[in-house]
């Protein structure tokens, strides 16, 4: 499950990146200390579409 987190978490954040969203150190923080994938991934799939953090959070 590690690595699935994992690699959840780094899909979140290069998606984000490839939006050019900057992510502040402590949301950076929530994600990567989310231990629940169902979130990580709802995330991921928000980000896709996402042009703010707002859209992937609120």
């Amino acid at each position: 499950m590690e690595g699935l987190r994992k690699g959840w978490t780094r899909a979140l954040l290069a998606v984000l990146a490839a939006h050019e969203i900057d992510v502040p150190k402590d949301v950076r923080e929530r994600i990567e200390t989310c231990a629940e994938l169902g979130y990580l991934e709802f995330w991921v799939d928000r980000a896709v579409r996402a042009t703010s953090l707002e859209d992937v959070f609120g």
